[in-house]
């Protein structure tokens, strides 16, 4: 907001609190002194971090102005959450709920605290006024008499003069106020009569104890009933009179009305526990109830927590657009709770397209694959807005355990690792809770959450496998291989760090650390003879479509100065010739840098490669599993032996080389050359070794 905004926000402010009281000063030093405030606070709403506890100094400063009406407080409570929410959306395109809730929450507190110190003060002034009128002189007593009527009146909190029964002596206006009973009713009414019903044994104690104990007053937070029975949410502070002999014969009552505090509060909670959106609980709501849930059970008791994932959501956001998606996630909402209706059950939003149902236990636990399956009835029905009938499916990850001795943090983990295991088998599926599956995933992710750290302590390492001509079996290549000396499960092969890295969204990471070392160790690389060998390195489907790739390659050879003839790619046959992929453009852009570039995954699907438009590729390496599937001593008549030899076949009618890995005998080295493949790798051709084993050694012919 620009600097004219805020100063126009700050008039706007003024005006709202000048019209709600009496505010002792000018209109130019009220917006003055707003404006500051306007400046403070909008400044903390956009920080990061966000702290919001500074705004309760501002608070504080309205009741240092003497802004202290109710009206003023909820007239600034909406002007600026107006304000925060514009502000957010100018600078971040999105309101923050959770920080305005937060900012807001803060200022009422400290609005609310100002108040009460501003009671606490005048009550030692008034304090201080009935002593001075009991030793003073005359002349004295009509000053303090005078100052002590001017507070009595004018203040803000309501206050009563009482005898030691109870009985009204005198009231100010606010106190009429905030209770609804005039001056004259209450004469027929005593202190007592105003308390909750609930409330009133515990206060008659207070009241009594400033008599008998020695306590001049006390101060605590109640339940008031007005005039009309309705709740009023106030706070006490009430001290004891004294004649002039130093007997107790009276008390003070001062009240401050907190029942517009109270409610806002009320809706500051709910806000924080349930989702804007679907008015669910949210995950920190759904993880508290389960935290009281588990602390009550008893033995045999069952719950059932299912964890849901709507698939492919963004399709409906980005086709459709976002208001089509709310409305499908507040159906959602609706129909998860039509399909456990029947239980003692809450549905929770977890955000974005993530839900979870928790059931307690019940008679009869729910029998998972019906309650999987009414979900899954409830979602497919169409619902129809704008004209269009959506639908969507969902996994599901459900946990079913007793509840003795679980812990809600590992129940939610459970559900979370049940959902990812589920979702990588397809979508619309569901499976239940495996101790020993979740055992290993839960092994799994650990491992690859380690790798950065690996990395940087230098427990990652390259090693090079030679790629050979099969058909005299010169040196070609050198296909570099990250192996991870684990200090606890020992060496870890390329393929499973890749695993681990492709899974968990670390591959682009560590790829571009493999790129650079091996780029950098084929630049050392000078034999005395010769041309050294050609690096090669073979990228994962997330790796080929990566944006950065080119730029990534590009500085790579840079560092290392390498010449791009030196390096060659493999990108998986099945991401180039996918329609939505960015793989096959940044083929073409390396191929022009002058890299070399083959496809890997040859022969997993056939129309994969018929489907290729016109690339820039020099060769493709057979499926590992095809060429495992030959045997050591492989069969020609047999299927996977006539697919091998007719698709090296095709490969050579469109101008590929043709490689196969997993050269692991030598009759299969034989029965491979025999078909024409081109060039090979494997334990026949030699076995991976670290980059200096290649420094003094020359390659010949290049693919």
């Amino acid at each position: 907001m620009s600097a004219t905004g805020r100063t126009e926000l700050a008039r706007q402010w003024a005006t709202a609190v000048a019209t709600a009281g009496y505010v002792p000063l000018s209109r130019e030093q009220l917006e003055q002194q707003l404006l500051d405030l306007v400046d403070e606070l909008l400044d903390l709403v956009l920080a990061d971090p966000f702290d919001a506890r500074p705004a309760g100094r501002a608070g504080a400063q309205l009741v240092v102005g003497n802004i202290t009406s109710r009206l003023a407080l909820r007239r600034s409570i909406e002007i600026l959450g107006a304000a925060c929410r514009r502000e957010l959306s100018e600078h971040r395109g999105a309101p923050d709920e959770q920080r305005v809730t937060a900012l807001l929450a803060e200022f009422a507190a400290g609005y609310s605290e100002g108040v009460r110190q501003l009671t606490f003060n005048q009550q030692e002034e008034l304090k201080k006024a009935l002593l001075h009128a009991k030793r003073d002189a005359e002349r004295e007593l009509r000053v303090s008499e005078s100052r002590f009527r001017e507070l009595f009146t004018a203040s803000a909190m309501g206050i009563a003069i009482s005898d030691l029964d109870g009985n009204f002596i005198e009231v100010n206006q606010a106190f009429t106020e905030i209770l609804g009973y005039t001056g004259g009713e209450l004469g027929f009414l005593t202190v007592p009569d105003l308390f909750a019903p609930e409330e009133t044994a515990d206060l008659a104690v207070l009241y009594r104890h400033l008599v008998d104990e020695p306590v001049d007053r006390f101060r605590c937070r109640t339940r008031l009933v007005s005039k009309e029975a309705d709740s009023v949410f106030a706070y006490l502070a009430v001290s004891l009179l004294h004649d002039a002999d130093g007997q107790p014969n009276g008390h003070v009552t001062m009240v401050e009305d907190l029942t517009n505090l109270h409610l806002l509060q009320g809706r500051f909670s709910h806000q924080t526990l349930h989702d804007q959106l679907t008015g669910l609980p949210n995950r920190q709501y759904l993880h508290s109830r389960l935290q009281s849930v588990l602390g009550r059970v008893e033995d045999g008791q069952i719950i059932t927590l299912c964890h849901l994932d709507l698939d492919s959501f963004t399709v409906i956001n980005d086709g459709l657009g976002h208001h089509i998606g709310d409305e499908l996630l507040r159906t959602t909402a609706q129909r998860l709770r039509a399909a456990v209706a029947g239980h003692n059950a809450m549905v929770a939003r977890f955000g974005s397209d993530e839900f979870a149902i928790l059931i307690e236990d019940s008679p009869t636990p729910p029998d998972v694959a019906a309650l999987a399956g009414r979900i899954s009835e409830e979602l497919a029905e169409p619902t129809y807005l704008d004209g269009y009938g959506v639908a969507v499916s969902a996994s599901i990850g459900i946990v079913q355990r007793p509840a003795k001795g679980m812990v809600a943090a590992e129940l939610l983990r459970a559900a979370d690792l049940t959902l990812h295991r589920v979702k990588a088998s397809g979508k619309a599926q569901w499976g239940l809770f495996d101790p020993a599956r979740e055992a290993r995933d839960r092994a799994r992710f650990k491992l690859a959450a380690s790798m950065p750290g690996a990395v940087e302590n230098g427990e990652f390492s390259l090693r090079y496998e030679p790629v050979r001509w099969l058909a005299g079996g010169e040196l070609v290549a050198t296909e570099v291989l990250v192996e991870w000396a684990h200090p606890e499960l020992g060496p870890l092969p390329h393929d499973r760090c890749v695993e681990l890295a492709e899974s968990t969204g670390l591959i682009l990471a560590l790829g571009r650390w493999v790129l650079k070392r091996a780029c950098r160790d084929a630049a050392e690389w000078r034999p005395s003879e010769g041309e050294p060998p050609i690096v090669l390195a073979t990228l994962t489907p997330h790796q080929s479509q990566d944006p950065d790739l080119v730029d990534t390659v590009r500085k790579a050879l840079a560092e290392a100065g390498l010449p791009p003839q030196r390096l060659r790619l493999r990108l998986p046959l099945r991401t180039v010739a996918r329609e939505d992929s960015d793989a096959a453009e940044n083929l073409r852009v390396l191929a022009d840098m002058g890299v070399v570039i083959g496809l890997d995954e040859f022969g997993r699907d056939v129309t994969d490669f018929v489907r290729l438009p016109d690339l820039p590729v020099y060769a493709a390496r057979f499926d590992r599993a095809l060429v495992d599937r030959l045997g050591e001593e492989p069969d020609p008549g047999s299927p996977v032996a006539r697919a091998v030899a007719t698709l090296t076949e095709l490969a050579h009618q469109v101008g590929f080389k043709v490689i196969a890995s997993g050269v692991d005998s030598r009759a299969k080295l034989d029965w491979l050359t025999g078909i024409g493949v081109d060039a090979g790798q494997g334990r026949q051709l030699g076995l991976p070794r670290p980059a200096e084993a290649f420094s003094g050694v020359s390659a010949g012919a290049a693919l």
